[in-house]
């Protein structure tokens, strides 16, 4: 009626721009993350707390 399929493909990839960019943030974060652990262990330090 005011668009069809069109206008909800469009609005779909509107709303899941956000989430997409929330997602990267976080791969980013692990990575690093994962990164600083290994320097961590390379230097013989805890990577946990007990």
């Amino acid at each position: 009626m005011a668009g069809g399929l069109g206008a909800i493909k469009t609005a779909m990839v509107i709303g899941a721009l956000p989430f997409s960019f929330v997602m990267v943030l976080m791969a980013i974060s692990v990575l690093k993350a994962v990164y600083r652990d290994s320097q961590r262990e390379n230097q013989g330090l805890p990577t946990t707390h007990e």
